[in-house]
């Protein structure tokens, strides 16, 4: 199970390195679109900081997450069974 955004690229030598950013806020229109005013999501990151962060640990991958407030979100829907997992980022998005 995973929603997050991935980024793949090429070194030198041709070994392919792909970072994958678990979701979180992320200041985009996204919000806005679903009513949510940005000034109250925790953590808010810009698009640009969050490419720049996964681009930067492309050979710290699989996955990247970029702040331990996500880390500790993640670790909490692995721990989960999966429907339950599911259940719980559905609500946040109707919330």
């Amino acid at each position: 199970m995973h929603l997050g955004d991935k980024i793949a690229s090429s070194d030198s030598n041709g070994e392919r390195h792909l970072a994958d950013s678990p979701p979180g806020a992320t200041d985009t229109e996204a919000p806005r679109l679903q009513g949510i005013d940005p000034a109250t999501l925790q953590d808010l990151m810009s698009p640009d900081d969050v490419a720049s962060m996964a681009l930067e640990n492309l050979r710290n991958g699989p996955t990247y997450i970029p702040s331990e407030h996500y880390r500790m979100v993640f670790d909490a829907l692995l721990a989960m069974p999966r429907d339950d997992a599911l259940t719980a980022m559905a609500r946040t998005l109707q919330a």
